[in-house]
């Protein structure tokens, strides 16, 4: 009888097991449908951009706040956006003195043209830009619609969360991990996404010691916005760093 039992007990975890999984699966290819839908129907989008970055010098780690604006144009599958970010150390912005920020420490703005990225860095005098494919273990991904799902999917593995009210709205929630044998500087990454916009409203990467390295927050965000076209062009002085070994 105790045998009987533990049969049927074992065999009912595993039916729940496997609608626990069907369940999750069902619920992710919900949520992608869900938010590449909301993302096509957007035309243009602009938006504030806020982010905090602690990055190690020697034997401490600098922090950094980023403001900046967000602008995306999108057109049948062409897609477009430029992110502009002029970085100051955290103190200065927390002093609360606005005079300070007339002089960033950094600048950075990247431009997606729908294929490839292109990173400008200014630090004082010195400029670059730097040519390079979308790669989410670089940071470089669109900021939403199916080729954004489809550059994570690559290389990490999501779920999805419980709903996170932020910003005053409900978002989806995702984690995602790097699959087995995908290398980078960090553990995981945090996404809220907006479900009505379909796409990322806040970004949180954690690092290997399990503390947020980046973060960075979508706000103020409008719709069908009039964005020139210049917006999107990109620096005629580009380079395009060589292969990593091995590839």
């Amino acid at each position: 009888m105790q045998k009987i039992i533990k049969i049927q007990w074992l065999t009912l975890g595993l039916l729940c097991s496997i609608s626990m999984l069907t369940f999750a699966e069902a619920s992710l290819d919900e949520v992608y449908t869900k938010l590449i839908s909301a993302w096509e129907k957007q035309k243009t989008i602009k938006a504030d951009v806020g982010a905090d970055a602690s990055i190690p010098v020697n034997d401490v780690k600098l922090k950094l706040k980023g403001i900046g604006e967000l602008l995306i144009k999108r057109d049948a599958d062409k897609e477009k956006f430029a992110q502009k970010l002029s970085a100051f150390p955290a103190s200065l912005v927390e002093s609360g003195n606005s005079s300070l920020l007339n002089n960033p420490f950094a600048k950075a703005t990247v431009i997606f043209d729908g294929t490839e990225f292109f990173v400008t860095y200014q630090l004082l005098n010195n400029s670059d830009t730097i040519k390079t494919s979308p790669d989410i273990t670089k940071g470089a991904i669109p900021i939403g619609g199916k080729k954004m799902f489809d550059i994570v999917k690559e290389k990490m593995n999501i779920t999805v969360g419980p709903e996170t009210e932020w910003d005053g709205k409900k978002m989806i929630n995702l984690k995602l991990e790097p699959k087995e044998g995908q290398s980078g500087d960090f553990s995981s990454a945090n996404v809220l996404m907006d479900p009505d916009l379909g796409i990322i409203r806040r970004l949180e990467i954690i690092g290997k010691d399990q503390t947020p390295m980046f973060t960075c927050e979508y706000k103020n965000v409008k719709t069908g916005v009039d964005i020139p076209d210049e917006t999107f062009q990109i620096p005629a002085s580009t380079i395009t760093p060589p292969p990593a070994s091995g590839q």
